[in-house]
């Protein structure tokens, strides 16, 4: 049987979405060959952090809702959401939100990074190439390629997804031997909003970081 994982409050699935990074972003690539790609990304980013913020918003509204028509609300929010934990439906929406999230943020950044190398090597390239590293390392070099691609944080963000989508959820061979490994339960990979929220603000200044570089290979 899996294992329905839940951790935290309702602040664990606060608003992912950061508006001035977007607009930093979005100044760095505009009118540049990537602009598309990066659009792209951008609007999955964002369309996940809105499908993650909704348990959050669900408790906010009824709290809010409740607390208006009544002057001295009788429980905090924190108890609000400990009822709606008694659910079952509530607490698969939790589990599923933050792996699905998981799985999204870190695909898109995937879909991402080849679609900049496919843009500037102007061929149509896939990650499962046996030649994409190379590709990519021809383009940015070996640094940043181990700082924003082969990392090993990024090895295991790519193995838990891999888990997740082509395993059943089950943990894999490859990342049971990745230094840093997700909790693991009977087999099974377990990842929580913290996780998600972790490997969001992992990502953004890789992305920054990535695209800076990219928009001067398109110059």
């Amino acid at each position: 049987m899996k294992t329905i994982y839940v951790e935290g409050g309702p602040e664990a699935f606060e608003d992912l979405h950061d508006k001035e990074w977007v607009e930093n972003v979005i100044s760095i690539i505009d009118g540049t060959s990537v602009e598309k790609v990066t659009d792209e990304f951008l609007a999955h980013w964002w369309g996940t952090s809105r499908a993650f913020l909704l348990p959050a918003l669900l408790v906010d509204g009824v709290y809010a809702a409740a607390a208006q028509n009544s002057p001295v609300f009788p429980i905090s929010k924190d108890s609000l959401w400990e009822q709606y934990l008694n659910i079952n439906a509530f607490k698969g929406a939790l589990w599923k939100s933050s792996e699905s999230s998981y799985c999204s943020i870190y695909y898109a950044y995937e879909n991402l990074i080849l679609g900049i190398v496919s843009e500037i090597k102007g061929s149509k390239l896939r990650i499962t190439d046996p030649t994409f590293n190379s590709e990519f390392m021809d383009v940015f070099g070996e640094s940043l390629m181990g700082r924003v691609w082969t990392s090993p944080a990024l090895t295991t963000a790519k193995e838990i997804r891999h888990s997740i989508v082509h395993n059943g959820g089950k943990v894999t061979p490859k990342l049971e031997k990745t230094q840093k490994k997700p909790l693991i339960e009977n087999g099974d990979v377990l990842i929580s909003a913290s996780d998600t929220r972790a490997l969001f603000k992992y990502l953004k200044p890789l992305v920054v970081e990535l695209l800076r570089e990219a928009v001067k290979k398109c110059s």
